[in-house]
């Protein structure tokens, strides 16, 4: 999905640069993302946080022990 309609910006291209980026400031940045009219910011930090929930959920899970049977 198109995030940045000026700088045809995607969620995923949002989601790699976060992976390779120290923080989502400097993945802002590397992007080019808000650097026109700004409207995309919210929207990008949204995306962003929610992919975070699903990796925290993911990890979390993968950390329980289950129990024999």
């Amino acid at each position: 999905m198109y995030v940045c309609i000026c700088k045809a910006i995607t969620d995923k291209q949002i989601e790699e640069a976060t992976k390779t980026s120290a923080n989502f400031n400097e993945a802002c940045k590397k992007l080019g993302l808000g650097s026109e009219c700004g409207v995309c910011l919210q929207d990008a930090i949204n995306s962003y946080r929610q992919n975070h929930k699903q990796q925290h959920k993911a990890q979390d899970s993968s950390k329980i022990k289950k129990s024999p049977v």
